[in-house]
């Protein structure tokens, strides 16, 4: 029973809640105005709408959190009961190191990674692990951010648009003809485990020019083709109101971003 809708209000997402016992390592903040109900506040001003999507329409228990930094982000998915395994270079993380050289001792339901994927050298090689880190149907929630190609920005050695994050995504062995994709103050989006078919990916080198786009097409969330526009803004994602099932949520909870007005 889905019981809570969060409307976005002055750039605030919030909304109320059943009073349940809150889960393992979940922080709160509380607002003492907020006669008996607890007021909990997450500053997110990266990922912030593909993480309210992600919570809102899809069942799923553990998290691998990629590059989890301050750990905002899991701290608001444990707030929602979920078991988020951390990997960042700072002690204190789940998995300490480098994710492209870590040895994971399991696979997991969701893998989040926000503003990460721009910093790798080898994209490729970094998306087919994140494959092998889920589960079969499990889902991976990315977000990239969109600045425009001719800024140079320390750390990013990439810049991306919604064709080229599907391409490389489908040639990691993603279908993602059923992805959710949406693009605002930066791109996200959310994709299944589902194996792209090996026929059409083949032995496919993306060095050779050709028709390669008709053949592997149908693995794209929208129509693609030699020299199309690659800058889509929304696919499959739905409305901005995103409901939570309300016994997983105590008290009320605010959602704050600098990026949304």
């Amino acid at each position: 029973m889905l019981g809570v809708l969060l409307k976005r209000v002055i750039g605030n997402i919030s909304g109320p809640s059943a009073a349940v016992p809150d889960p393992p390592r979940g922080d709160l903040e509380p607002d003492d105005s907020a006669s008996s109900l607890e007021h909990h506040v997450f500053h997110m001003d990266w990922g912030y709408h593909t993480i309210l999507r992600l919570v809102s329409s899809y069942d799923f228990q553990t998290v691998l959190d990629i590059g989890s930094g301050a750990g905002e982000h899991a701290r608001f998915l444990r707030h929602f009961g979920k078991q988020v395994f951390a990997v960042d270079r700072v002690a204190g993380a789940d998995y300490v190191g480098d994710f492209n050289t870590l040895v994971l001792d399991r696979q997991f339901d969701v893998v989040w990674c926000s503003h990460v994927l721009e910093h790798q050298r080898n994209v490729g090689a970094f998306l087919e692990k994140i494959f092998a880190a889920l589960k079969d149907d499990g889902i991976l929630a990315l977000t990239v951010p969109c600045h425009p190609r001719e800024r140079l920005i320390a750390g990013h050695l990439t810049v991306w648009n919604a064709g080229l994050l599907c391409y490389n995504l489908v040639l990691a062995g993603f279908d993602c003809s059923e992805a959710k994709l949406l693009q605002t103050f930066e791109l996200g989006l959310i994709v299944r485990k589902r194996k792209a078919g090996r026929a059409e990916l083949g032995h496919y080198d993306p060095g050779l020019a050709g028709d390669e786009l008709d053949r592997l097409g149908r693995f794209f969330p929208f129509p693609v083709s030699q020299g199309c526009n690659a800058e889509v803004y929304e696919a499959n994602w739905g409305d901005r109101n995103y409901s939570f099932p309300s016994a997983s949520v105590p008290g009320t909870i605010a959602v704050k971003s600098k990026n949304v007005r």
